[in-house]
C-alpha cells in the first residue's frame, strides 16, 4: 500500500549481501519493500503496522461513518454506499482499506458481500490511546514544575 509521508525522510538500515549495514535516505514516497534483501526500518517509536493502518483508515470521514453504521450490525456494500450516493466500486475501495487495517471483515454470500466489524478491531488503537493518555497525565502533573 502506498502511504503518503509528508516531508518525512526515512533512514533505512540496509543489509548488503556481505552483511555490512548501509544507511541511506529514502525519498518521501518510497515503498518500503526489499524482496532481495532484509531491511530494518528504524523509526523513533515503532507501533504495530495494524495500528498505523487503522489510524490511516480512520482519517477519512466516510470510513468513520461506515464504522459507525457497522456498529449497529452487519450490512452489505450496497446498504453502506446508499447514504453517501456513492458507487459500489467507490464503497468497495473504502471497505478494502478497512479490511486491510483489520477493522472490518467481509463475507461473500451469493452475489452479495456482507461487512461486519472485526472482533477486537479497536484493541490496538485503544492500547495506543491509553499510552497517550498516561503521557498527557504526566505532562499535566509536571506543568507546575517549571
Amino acid at each position: 500500500m502506498n502511504r503518503r509521508r509528508s516531508q518525512l525522510q526515512l533512514r533505512v538500515e540496509d543489509r548488503a549481501s556481505d552483511g555490512r549495514a548501509e544507511l541511506r535516505e529514502l525519498p518521501t514516497r518510497t515503498l518500503l519493500r526489499f524482496p532481495e534483501r532484509s531491511a530494518i526500518l528504524n523509526l523513533m517509536v515503532q507501533y504495530q503496522t495494524t495500528v498505523d493502518r487503522a489510524f490511516a483508515a480512520l482519517a477519512d470521514p466516510t470510513r468513520r461513518a461506515v464504522l459507525e453504521r457497522l456498529g449497529g450490525g452487519s450490512a452489505t456494500i450496497s446498504e453502506l454506499a446508499e447514504p453517501f450516493g456513492m458507487s459500489l466500486t467507490g464503497m468497495k475501495k473504502h471497505i478494502r482499506l478497512l479490511e486491510e487495517s483489520q477493522l472490518v471483515t467481509t463475507e461473500k454470500v451469493g452475489r452479495v458481500r456482507r461487512c461486519t466489524l472485526a472482533p477486537y478491531a479497536f484493541e490496538g488503537i485503544s492500547m495506543w490511546l491509553q499510552r497517550l493518555d498516561r503521557f498527557a497525565q504526566v505532562v499535566e502533573r509536571t506543568k507546575g514544575d517549571r
